[in-house]
This record gives structure tokens, C-alpha cells and sequence, in this order.
């Protein structure tokens, strides 16, 4: 959130530049020979004309919403609002929010499950 759009922009390319590699390598007679035995002899215009719009689609459209994530700016505390969460050193997370309902849980209550995935011994 603090790099904005940059770090959306770098995945966003990373992962288009994979699709397009394993695209192109799963156009070679070789490769479709390995995956399924007669497959380079079908035709396949229509298959890659749809992939190839979808990518090329999906990628500018993503490299264009990749620009309208702003970065993050903190609001401006004045110290006039009270604190959403406060430091509880009996929280897991050693914060609580304020808001809600503090339920206790007693561990003595919790059922030991029907089925197991391995042998207790």
C-alpha cells in the first residue's frame, strides 16, 4: 500500500510475461506432442485468437487500474479522536478493539474433534 501502484504494477508484469511465455512454448509441436498425442495437427486459430484477447485485454486494463492506486497517506491525528484498538497483554495480538465485547473463553469447554487426521499416541 505505501509503493502505490508500483508494486501492483510489477506483479501485474511478472505474471502477464509467465502467462505469455507458457503460452508461446505451448504453441511448439514438440510441447503439444508431449501434453497430447495429435494435438499439433488440430487447428488452432480460434483457441489462440480468444487467449490472445483476453491477455492483451486483461493486461492493459490491469496496467490501468494499476495506476489509480494511490499511495498511502496517513491521516492527519490530531489527537482529538480516541484510539480504535488499546494494548492488552492477555490478547494473542497484544491489542483489543475497544468496540467490541471482551468474551472470555474458558479452554476447558473446547471438544476434542470426532475425526482425526493422524494417530495420537
Amino acid at each position: 500500500v505505501k509503493a502505490g501502484g508500483r508494486a501492483a504494477l510489477e506483479s501485474i508484469v511478472f505474471s502477464a510475461l509467465s502467462v505469455a511465455v507458457i503460452f508461446v512454448l505451448s504453441d511448439i509441436d514438440l510441447v503439444q506432442q508431449f501434453i497430447i498425442v495429435g494435438s499439433e495437427k488440430c487447428n488452432q486459430d480460434g483457441v489462440n485468437l480468444c487467449v490472445g484477447i483476453w491477455w492483451s485485454v486483461s493486461f492493459i486494463l490491469s496496467v490501468a487500474f494499476s495506476r489509480r492506486i494511490e499511495k498511502y497517506k496517513p491521516a492527519f491525528d490530531d489527537g482529538s479522536q480516541e484510539p480504535v484498538v488499546v494494548e492488552d497483554q492477555e490478547s494473542p495480538v497484544g491489542y483489543k478493539v475497544k468496540a467490541l465485547p471482551d468474551f472470555r473463553l474458558d479452554q476447558s469447554l473446547n471438544a476434542k474433534p470426532l475425526f482425526t487426521a493422524c494417530d495420537e499416541r
